[in-house]
């Protein structure tokens, strides 16, 4: 990939829903990149954005999309748009020849996805799917420590998503037409990208899920099961069932838990990310999770821009997690395990 020699890399942000989570991080400047447009359909949208960013803020307001692609200053765009939205304004983005930051999924399918990739292979752009997890000081601590061997082979492993979900009549989010699906490709995504992370490609998926039509069109709430050649379980419980606002064991760190041939490595909302030893030792290695991961997200894009590097949540990463949503969707739909080949 050509490496990028312009002195300030600007960027633009199409949407401001969870968009303002980028405009926060690039606001006031990071590292070599500055925001230059922010454009959303909703004007009351742009006042959001508008007090964020500060009366002296000279960041364009737009309402029109085409203001950003087709301005030539602007070199690279998130696109934190609804997931029915992704295919048309990436393939847009990237005739634009603008480098792209997508939220997460990286599509509502896979036929959306491989349609994205082979615009983005068009254009010979940079890529990267805002999958937050693997850019938060916590979960690399979770990642480095199980990568070192610190807990052994890995046999057994368990995480959770809970989320209170409720959204009013009239949201895309109800709509599985819009999402593609509902809680798994909705945010327990997170977690299986993390997990490929951790352990890479399992082998088998076998997956149930529960609905409740008030909530949304889609599964409200899902149990999967990763089986791994290497014989590794992990059980993934994604739950947007939740109701009261109590605080859920997942609120912190995602509650992963991972059992190994010599110790343990878990993260709790009590005690931090700690390692046990079956000879009762137990040593903490993060006392808190600081999950503002999008600085970090958005200064590694940049250093690939600088440098050619390919993005660690590139379009052929951001591919496989999405042929496993597919996969587990598949074992919800037929009640049977789902081979995996990760290709």
């Amino acid at each position: 990939m050509k490496q990028f020699t312009k002195e300030t890399i600007n960027v633009g942000v199409l949407g401001i829903g969870f968009g303002i989570t980028h405009i926060r991080a690039l606001a006031h400047g990071l590292g070599s990149l500055r925001l230059k447009t922010v454009c959303d359909m909703k004007p009351e949208r742009l006042e959001i954005a508008k007090k964020e960013l500060g009366s002296n803020s000279d960041v364009v307001l737009t309402q029109n999309y085409l203001d950003l692609l087709n301005d030539p200053e602007i070199d690279a765009v998130s696109l934190s748009l609804p997931h029915h939205l992704h295919q048309r304004f990436a393939e847009e983005a990237a005739a634009a020849g603008k480098h792209i930051m997508l939220d997460k999924p990286l599509a509502r399918n896979e036929e959306e996805g491989r349609a994205i990739a082979e615009a983005v292979r068009k254009a010979g752009i940079q890529f990267m799917v805002a999958f937050n997890f693997r850019f938060s000081p916590g979960y690399q601590a979770i990642q480095k420590k199980i990568a070192s061997g610190a807990i052994g082979k890995v046999l057994l492993a368990l995480t959770r998503h809970d989320q209170r979900f409720f959204y009013p009549n009239g949201s895309n989010w109800k709509n599985s037409q819009s999402v593609g699906g509902g809680a798994i490709i909705g945010s327990g995504v997170h977690n299986i990208d993390f997990m490929r992370f951790c352990l890479g490609d399992p082998e088998e998926i076998y997956a149930c899920g529960v609905t409740d039509l008030k909530r949304l069109d889609a599964e409200a709430g899902a149990t999967v099961v990763f089986r791994y050649a290497s014989g590794t379980i992990v059980n993934f419980f994604c739950n947007w069932c939740k109701s009261s606002k109590i605080l859920s064991p997942s609120d912190r760190f995602g509650e992963w838990e991972f059992y190994g041939e010599d110790g343990e490595l878990r993260a709790t909302p009590d005690e931090g990310l700690f390692i046990g030893k079956l000879d009762d030792s137990v040593t903490k290695v993060l006392s808190d999770n600081d999950n503002w991961a999008f600085a970090n997200l958005w200064l590694h894009f940049e250093d690939c821009l600088r440098t050619g590097k390919t993005p660690l949540t590139n379009i052929d990463e951001a591919l496989k997690t999405q042929r496993l949503i597919s996969a587990i969707y598949e074992s919800m739909k037929t009640g049977k395990p789902v081979r995996f080949d990760g290709k």
